[in-house]
């Protein structure tokens, strides 16, 4: 899915256009999948962390492309990801606030794509 990503982006098309899917709502699916996906691991690659190195900081990525793109990948917990700088679901309100739709970190393993048509494996 990644590949497919990355190839729609570089020729200007969607990804059910460099596919050669024609049903329009498989096609539909394909696109908004692919979106998805593409979108997410280009925000987590731009992702960074703070570390210490000798006297001074420096910000270094925060996952790696064959982190995102391991089968195995699981989200951090948001324990594992506190790290005083980011989101304080504190701040909100309770009419503002909904609970989030699955406790559980997020395991893109076993997902092989639309109606069982695998993408790329790793």
């Amino acid at each position: 899915m990644w590949r497919l990503w990355r190839k729609a982006n570089q020729f200007h098309q969607l990804p059910s256009e460099v596919f050669g899917e024609e049903n329009a709502l498989a096609a539909w699916m394909l696109d908004n999948a692919v979106l998805t996906f593409g979108t997410l691991v280009e925000n987590l690659l731009h992702e960074t962390e703070e570390v210490q190195v000798g006297d001074h900081k420096r910000n270094q990525p925060r996952f790696t492309i064959a982190q995102l793109l391991d089968p195995t990948f699981v989200f951090p917990s948001a324990e594992e990801q506190d790290d005083g700088g980011g989101w304080d679901a504190s701040t909100w309100d309770e009419e503002n606030w909904r609970e989030p739709a699955s406790a559980q970190p997020i395991n893109l393993n076993g997902i092989v794509g639309v109606q069982g048509l695998n993408f790329d494996s790793a």
